[in-house]
């Protein structure tokens, strides 16, 4: 959306800093802007009905205050690791292929006045266990989850955003991508990463910014896996198709619940920018400082970043490159990782998008050669 001069999320998305429930002017924002026009273009970005729950089936019958939607985002994944260290070539390769379901979600929002609120239901049919709402038992078995759920207030004019409840960290680029290193080590993804707290945004003519108070994602436990602390943004528009900010985050935990390493503390800080050179292509970047220290541990200081160019070739069919890099010293990696992915994004129809991506990654393991992994991955993406 930098590319056509937007750069705060409010307006087309219930949520300030972007992502999840779209509103009325968003839904039509995506049909005039993003998708592929195969009939009649919605030139004056109004809420054409087809572009609204279920292509408007509704009617009247839904009432203006209630936001609906359901997204559904499902494909295969191909995987080929390499284990560099391997002796054999039995031990050196292998190939998997696996069904996926990232998302199978429905939510809503409710706007009335100054109130707001937003709540989502899914099921995850592997991982996603940080956002379950029933014991996990087998991590790769079926679950029901709920990734966000608040209530908040909207006030001056809907530029000052008071929310409570189970939030996307305000952190970076948000971004669907949630398999970017610079989402899963962060623990800022889209995915199950979410957490409980208060969050205050403010969105000005020339910057936008939120902050949250963590106080620790209570659908897991018990309470010394839970994180505490703060977590915040701040971006400076320079232009109508450029942007930079800086990202903070610091946590606080009894107990690690990726590692179980005991006294954990936990820190992000770094810059992010958003540049829009020309009207077909989009540039993104971002770049973290990570610091983590734990009883366990001591001190351990890395760093997490990527760069994406989108290029749009023609209406609703995006080309997409994205280099991220990686260095953290608790995965006992000898050097900087690196990561590629070439893919394409097609809005091809009113609430439908085919992704297809491929990537080259270099994982490291503790204590062991870095095995390298290549794959593609196939979604498609129905959100109506």
């Amino acid at each position: 959306m930098i590319k056509h001069n937007y750069t705060s999320c409010q307006s087309c998305h219930v949520d300030p800093s972007g992502g999840g429930v779209m509103t009325d002017y968003g839904r039509a924002q995506q049909q005039t802007l993003l998708e592929t026009q195969w009939g009649t273009p919605n030139l004056e970005g109004e809420a054409n009905p087809n572009t609204q729950f279920l292509y408007g089936a509704l009617g009247s019958s839904r009432p203006e205050w209630l936001l609906p939607e359901l997204s559904v985002r499902a494909g295969g994944l191909f995987t080929r690791s390499v284990n560099l260290g391997a002796s054999s070539n039995e031990g050196q390769v292998r190939d998997l292929l696996v069904p996926v379901v990232m998302a199978s979600d429905v939510r809503a929002a409710v706007v009335v006045g100054a109130f707001r609120a937003m709540a989502s239901l899914g099921v995850a049919p592997r991982r996603a266990f940080a956002a379950s709402l029933t014991p996990v038992g087998d991590v790769d078995g079926p679950k029901l989850i709920s990734r966000d759920y608040w209530l908040g207030a909207a006030l001056l004019d809907d530029a000052l955003f008071i929310r409570a409840g189970r939030l996307t960290l305000p952190f970076g680029i948000r971004s669907v991508e949630h398999t970017l290193w610079a989402r899963t080590v962060t623990r800022t993804d889209f995915n199950d990463s979410q957490q409980h707290g208060v969050a205050v945004a403010y969105s000005g003519e020339s910057f936008r910014t939120e902050a949250m108070a963590i106080a620790g994602n209570f659908q897991v436990g018990p309470d010394e896996y839970r994180e505490r602390g703060v977590s915040g943004y701040f971006e400076y528009v320079f232009a109508p198709n450029l942007t930079a900010g800086v990202s903070s985050l610091v946590t606080f935990a009894r107990y690690d619940r990726l590692n179980s390493e005991a006294n954990t503390l936990r820190q992000a800080h770094g810059l992010f920018a958003r540049y829009a050179p020309s009207p077909d292509l989009a540039l993104i970047a971002e770049l973290d400082a990570l610091v983590r220290s734990s009883q366990q541990g001591g001190l351990r200081a890395g760093m997490v970043g990527y760069a994406q160019a989108d290029l749009e070739v023609v209406r609703g069919l995006h080309l997409l490159g994205t280099v991220e890099l990686l260095r953290e010293d608790q995965r006992g990696a000898a050097g900087t990782q690196l990561g590629g992915w070439l893919g394409m994004s097609w809005f091809a129809a009113r609430g439908f998008e085919v992704r297809l991506d491929g990537f080259a990654r270099q994982i490291p393991v503790q204590g062991q050669p870095s095995i390298s992994n290549l794959g593609s991955v196939l979604l498609l993406h129905f959100y109506l």
